[in-house]
């Protein structure tokens, strides 16, 4: 099977739940994420807004935001293809659809922050391993935002967000694909085991 062929069988099974089983889906996995002890001692997060079947993070959104942490949410960069900005989301925000049809805030430079600022990123993702590789939708824009900040000493936790069927035995990969700390599904939480 291609890479985009899996792609496309793993988001046609995400966008084949129903809303109650999504709902249960996004509850679960938002508990999950808000035990973490990574989640407490956190004041920056970044989540995204569910888009053609991704889990949900609506609930970790109200979480945060109840307990006096900052939300941000990824935006396209007009000034850099491919690559993304995080804006400063909260619940009178001004938003719109961008090329691909995803809400996001009306950009606003003086509410963006650069990713290294950030104490999480939760990431959506099309499929996962066990290794904590995660595979997107094909455009690279967490992989190329992210590139330039991975191997800093202050550095986000990334969370990749997945229902536990887009687990994949063989995920195939490429050089520039950053592995996420810890991948998140209703049924269980990995942790990438750093040699």
């Amino acid at each position: 099977m291609t890479k985009h062929e899996l792609r496309q069988q793993l988001r046609n099974t995400r966008k084949s739940f129903t809303l109650g089983y999504q709902r249960d889906v996004a509850l679960k996995v938002c508990t999950q994420l808000q035990n973490q002890s990574f989640m407490s001692q956190s004041e920056h997060l970044a989540i995204y807004l569910a888009f053609d079947g991704e889990v949900s993070m609506q609930e970790t959104c109200e979480w945060a935001w109840e307990h006096d942490k900052k939300v941000y949410l990824p935006i396209l960069d007009p000034n850099q293809e491919g690559r993304l900005l995080f804006q400063r989301y909260t619940d009178k925000s001004r938003m719109t659809r961008n090329k691909f049809g995803i809400e996001e805030p009306i950009i606003d430079y003086d509410s963006t922050v650069l990713p290294n600022t950030l104490d999480v990123i939760c990431a959506p993702l099309v499929g996962f391993d066990q290794n904590c590789m995660r595979f997107g939708m094909g455009g690279g824009y967490y992989d190329r935002t992210l590139s330039d900040v991975v191997a800093k000493p202050h550095r986000p936790i990334y969370v990749g967000i997945a229902h536990s069927v887009q687990q994949v035995a063989n995920l195939p990969t490429a050089s520039w694909d950053i592995p996420m700390d810890y991948i998140i599904t209703e049924q269980k939480v990995f942790v990438r085991q750093t040699p």
